[in-house]
């Protein structure tokens, strides 16, 4: 047995797949690696918008251990088709849990929604420990943007789930405040809740001058105050009156 922590990351997406929640899981899970941790992820092998990646079951990526499982891959496109996807990987995940390798710690993101269950039921049934890395919360955003009525038999039904898998958590990191105020009310006590916003690499992402920018140029935006919004205009963005 390997004398370095083992750590397991749990999420649908995973580099090279360049959905947001793969970046910053691919970013920490490669940092840990590097520092000493024996990181494996698991993830699916499906693509972000559609489709399956060319990429293989099983490989050691930059220090991390990758296991891919193959899903259904109808994409994002159909509602439907979303659910199927999300089904099949938490089904897979599920059996890894209860039946593969014990590990020091086990972390799941929120891709797809529901995920913590799965993590929740494996402590019950195995007594695996977990955390959360909570990038989206589910199903508020479902009731949100009226994809179900929260306050519906399902809708209690998802909740009563999705409560009791935060409440079961060794620790969930919260992007900030007000999503750390929403887990807060879901019961989860405020020792087990820590602040980590997103982030991005230096290397990539990093200011320039006006003139050096062709951006500037191209769009016109000379002497004009600028804002942008960096990442997905979804459902929920989609509802709003700017």
């Amino acid at each position: 047995m390997s004398a370095r922590p083992s750590l397991l990351f749990v999420n649908q997406h995973y580099a090279p797949d360049l959905a947001s929640t793969a970046q910053h899981l691919t970013d920490l899970a490669e940092h840990l690696a590097a520092d000493g941790f024996e990181v494996h992820v698991l993830c699916s092998r499906d693509h972000y918008l559609s489709g399956e990646m060319d990429v293989p079951a099983e490989e050691t990526r930059n220090g991390v251990h990758v296991h891919r499982v193959r899903t259904t891959a109808f994409g994002r496109e159909a509602t439907l088709g979303r659910i199927a996807d999300y089904a099949s990987f938490f089904l897979q995940v599920l059996g890894r849990l209860l039946t593969g390798r014990r590990y020091d710690a086990v972390v799941s993101l929120t891709t797809p929604p529901l995920l913590p269950v799965a993590m929740a039921v494996a402590r019950l049934l195995r007594g695996q420990s977990y955390g959360i890395w909570s990038m989206d919360l589910h199903p508020e955003a479902e009731t949100a943007v009226g994809m179900i009525d929260g306050e519906g038999p399902l809708g209690r039904l998802l909740y009563a789930l999705t409560d009791w898998s935060y409440r079961r958590a060794a620790f969930t990191v919260d992007l900030g405040p007000h999503m750390k105020e929403r887990i807060r009310a879901k019961g989860v006590l405020d020792e087990r809740l820590h602040t980590i916003p997103v982030w991005n690499k230096k290397e990539e992402v990093f200011p320039i001058s006006d003139d050096e920018n062709p951006l500037v140029e191209e769009v016109g935006i000379h002497d004009k105050f600028v804002v942008m919004y960096s990442g997905n205009a979804g459902l929920g963005e989609g509802e709003k009156r700017w």
